[in-house]
């Protein structure tokens, strides 16, 4: 069937069961919907978002018929092509795959696919359990792609991962038959359907059991980890063919069938921990100790680092001292132990420490048990991959390989690596789960030329074939996809890998489950459709594709993630040169689909491993894109900010006038006509839309120490709301201030002043460094150059403060204040209410989420913080002008908040939309310490 007949028959007979608006078409969106987390670079001809299981039966039959191959993809968090592809890329959106049920007292939980995995521990926790896989991507990966592709981790064992630990599975096969068993009519009703399946199954596994040195060599190859090919071991390991065809479906990368949703029995989560890192003079020593470790079974981790790795992590910041003028040869070890309580800990430890009491180490070594040490240690281990691969050149590619030795085989198979580095001229070192064998090597590779990309190959190749000369793993956790394809017949040799020829043809007799994906015929299949990046932007050069972004990004749900957009803008600076046309064309795309719906709140940033500002480049981007009338109109703004802020107060207290009279109804109504009338320009009207502010209360005298008081514009502009009327922010915050024995003053020309949080956002930066620059000098007069100390009640607006003003001045937003100057200023008696709280992304940014849950512990009996929530969406005004950002990103909030009388947050914007979409009141934290204020301490 030719390309262009297949995209036909899919442009038509897809809108039959899937709703246009969720089917995608144009070049654009296929192409920035299409990247992955891996080097490929695989455009599909359709991409569809599927909400449902039977969507998914609907979408198998259309590809049977029409002979177009599915991929489909959960989080696209996987590295070796196994969720790209070129045919339909079917995305699993929506509430149906975020499912969860924990049973048995947290003994086994079921999640469905679009769970992420950092979602299942969560609901784990209170029964102090876990999942046993724990891939670094755990906060962006959904179970789907935990499931599929056997992801381990640093510290899951092979008796712990997800195909050791499943207890029931729930799966659609290529012919569309859901087979769930964790039912027994359904598992009934498929031997009765399936009987021919399940006996080639067993025909299978008795060819394979016929042969002894054949299944003890499966046996063998399993006790390490291994994701090269499909689940051989399944054949060994069951008799029952329902067994063997669930656990195929583990780490079959969906070219077996589709999996909805996986129980799984959990682990322990122990509460005591302590952590170590330790330096040996030579690989060999490290080794020793890592295997003498591994016999004392007190170890829950041990990762090691080679020298070469070493030298690239000697110059942080985090670095030990040990470090500087190490040896080239040196190596070293981050351990750590876990267990119930202290005592079995300190049991733990000491085996650790004895079984290399007589091997020599560079430096003295001591294991720390308090939470933020052991969390310094980890993020040395962190920071590896960037440090790695973040002076990469911009046309560079990331060569990010997985590979298993026996653990008797490490220091040999570590140190032909490492002669391979140096025989093809590539800088890295290799670190990994040394108790598993399992180790990784992060290289930048150039794939521009034929020459290098020859080279690539052929340096991939010896690294093959040294793992398989000590019979180990060629993927261990990361899975085959394209990236390995060709060299799984090396590893397994013809017999196995007929087997699992024979495999995928029996469960896709159609071929169109996202073939080529793990079997493939083609030899160098790994080496084409590759991408090729180029320098776009240096703020967004360094991006990696790993998409551990996307999770916290509210735009990407409805238009485009961080990932997204910085692959579609290195496929516009690819066009330039040779389609410039197209280019412009494609930047027009763009901007609807990530300048306009970008939040630029940055909290993208603090999932970054390379620390990508995305943000910094969509303001950069509308900058670009302001015109000279709106820089003039932004600065006319800007230097009558106090007659705006007033005239937009007396309009919202208009419109909250009309509202009070005439009721919900009538204001959504006649919205709705206006927005018709005037277009989407108009602000979008809603029932919490606040009232216009008071005028600043006047100041007491009184008080003995000097706060600098600096009411943002925004509640300055805004008041309370028609459906939560309250006394002014400003009035509340003045008296909690009074109270606590401060004398408060304004700033000279406080209504006047804006620090420029609102013209940075759209990008007009002259007129916000303008505005940031006169609130700058002001402060200093009113704080005696730092002198006193500063409060601004909203967050974002004291984030860009510090940003930008001189260091001198000492500013904070209302939690850091609180916890530093009133908590032990004010007796502070717990209200009997269940609030919520949700910290900004200015909050999170500024590292003040926690503090944030303990104020608020502090001040009521019970405190919910959902998970679920990251960016509210709000944006500044986007709630006005984009609804839909804010309505997404807190499409979850009202069923997490359950029970809540009162929300609180630190900007007057967020708790618009928060309020709205919550049905709860969200005020500033000021409240509620007003509140549960007693007397002064």
């Amino acid at each position: 069937m030719s390309t262009a007949k297949t995209s036909q028959n899919v442009t038509k007979d897809l809108d039959n069961f899937i709703e246009p608006e969720r089917i995608y078409r144009d070049e654009v969106r296929r192409t920035a919907y299409s990247v992955d987390a891996s080097m490929f670079d695989r455009v599909a001809k359709t991409v569809v978002d599927i909400q449902d299981e039977q969507e998914v039966v609907k979408l198998l039959e259309h590809a049977r018929t029409t002979g177009t191959p599915i991929t489909f993809r959960a989080g696209g968090t996987s590295i070796n092509g196994q969720c790209s592809g070129s045919g339909i890329l079917a995305r699993i959106r929506g509430p149906f795959w975020n499912q969860t049920k924990v049973m048995d007292e947290g003994r086994y939980i079921q999640a469905w696919s679009g769970v992420l995995g950092a979602k299942v521990n969560e609901l784990l926790k209170p029964f102090q359990k876990m999942m046993g896989p724990d891939p670094a991507s755990l906060a962006s990966a959904n179970m789907g792609g935990i499931i599929v592709n056997n992801a381990a981790g640093m510290c899951c064992t092979v008796e712990q991962n997800a195909y050791a630990t499943m207890k029931d599975i729930r799966i659609v096969l290529a012919d569309g038959t859901i087979l769930d068993t964790s039912d027994a009519e359904s598992v009934a009703q498929f031997r009765k359907s399936h009987t021919s399946l399940l006996y080639k199954l067993i025909e299978l596994r008795n060819e394979l059991l016929s042969k002894p040195e054949v299944a003890e060599r499966i046996k063998r190859k399993y006790k390490i980890k291994n994701t090269c090919g499909y689940a051989v071991n399944a054949f060994v390991d069951f008799e029952d063919p329902i067994d063997i065809l669930t656990h195929l479906m583990i780490g079959s990368e969906g070219t077996l069938g589709f999996v909805t949703n996986t129980t799984l029995r959990t682990i322990d989560c122990h509460s005591f921990r302590a952590t170590t890192l330790i330096f040996f003079p030579d690989l060999r020593t490290g080794t020793k100790a890592v295997s003498r470790w591994l016999e004392t079974k007190a170890a829950n981790a041990a990762e090691l680092f080679d020298g070469p790795t070493l030298q690239a992590l000697v110059n942080l910041p985090i670095a030990p001292k040990v470090m500087q003028g190490i040896d080239p040869n040196a190596c070293c070890v981050l351990l750590e132990a876990k267990a119930s309580n202290q005592a079995e800990l300190q049991e733990k430890v000491d085996a650790l420490s004895g079984a290399i009491s007589d091997l020599e180490v560079l430096s003295d070594y001591e294991f720390f048990t308090d939470e933020e040490q052991c969390e310094s240690l980890w993020a040395f281990r962190r920071a590896l991959f960037p440090a790695c691969v973040g002076n990469r050149e911009a046309h560079e590619s990331v060569l990010l390989e997985d590979i298993c030795f026996p653990v008797d085989k490490i220091e040999e198979g570590v140190s032909e690596l490492g002669k391979l580095f140096g025989k093809y001229g590539y800088i890295g070192g290799v670190h990994g789960h040394a108790f598993h064998g399992n180790f990784h090597f992060a290289i930048p590779v150039d794939l521009s030329t034929e020459k290098e990309l020859h080279k690539m190959h052929q340096f991939l190749d010896e690294v093959m074939q040294v793992v398989v000369s000590y019979d180990g793993s060629l993927k261990a956790e990361h899975g085959t996809g394209y990236a390995v394809a060709p060299f799984v017949k090396m590893e397994w040799g013809q017999e196995i890998y007929d087997i699992m020829c024979r495999t995928k043809k029996l469960l896709d007799p159609f071929n169109i489950l996202n073939p080529g994906v793990l079997i493939n015929d083609d030899p160098t299949c790994h080496t084409k459709s590759l991408r090729v990046p180029i320098a776009s932007h240096p703020k967004l050069d360094k991006c990696v594709n790993c998409g551990f972004c996307e999770p916290v990004c509210p735009s990407g749900k409805i238009a485009s993630s961080p990932r997204q957009r910085v692959s579609l803008w290195r496929a516009i600076a690819h066009l330039k040169d040779s389609q410039p046309a197209k280019a412009m064309e494609w930047e027009k795309a763009y901007d609807k689909l990530g300048t306009d719906l970008c939040a630029t709140d940055g909290i993208c940033t603090t999932r970054c491993p390379m620390r990508v500002d995305v943000a910094g480049f969509v303001r950069d981007r509308r900058d670009q894109l302001a015109s000279k009338t709106t820089k003039k109109i932004a600065n006319k703004v800007g230097c009558s900010i106090g007659g705006a802020t007033r005239g937009a107060a007396l309009l919202l207290n208009g419109v909250a006038l009309v509202q009070r009279l005439a009721g919900d109804a009538f204001m959504y109504k006649s919205a709705g006509l206006a927005e018709k009338i005037v277009g989407p320009s108009l602000p979008t009207w809603n029932a919490h839309m606040p009232k216009g502010a008071k005028k600043l209360p006047t100041t007491s005298s009184k008080g003995n120490d000097v706060v600098v008081y600096v009411p943002s514009c925004a509640i300055r502009t805004m008041g309370d709301s028609v459906h939560d009327p309250a006394e002014s922010l400003a009035e509340v915050t003045l008296r909690v201030l009074e109270r606590a024995g401060f004398r408060v003053v304004y700033p000279d020309n406080i209504n006047k002043l804006c620090c420029g949080k609102a013209f940075e956002t759209k990008g007009l930066f002259e007129e916000a460094d303008n505005k940031s620059r006169e609130m700058e000098a002001v402060l200093l007069k009113a704080s005696e150059n730092g002198k006193y100390p500063i409060l601004c009640e909203t967050s974002p607006c004291l984030a860009r403060m510090r940003k930008v003003m001189d260091e001198r001045l000492k500013m904070y937003e209302p939690v850091e204040f609180a916890t530093k100057y009133l908590v032990d200023r004010l007796t502070l008696q717990k209200v009997a209410k269940k609030i919520a709280i949700h910290p900004t992304c200015s909050t999170r940014l500024m590292g003040l989420a926690e503090p944030f849950m303990k104020l608020a512990q502090q001040c009521a009996e019970e405190v919910v913080w959902p998970q679920d929530i990251q960016c509210c969406g709000f944006s500044g005004d986007k709630g006005f002008s984009h609804p839909q950002l804010n309505e997404v990103a807190l499409a979850t909030l009202k069923n997490q908040i359950q029970g809540c009388d009162m929300g609180y947050s630190t900007s007057r914007t967020c708790e618009i939309g928060l309020s709205l979409h919550g049905e709860v009141p969200y005020r500033n934290i000021f409240y509620l310490i007003d509140e549960c204020m007693g007397s002064a301490s």
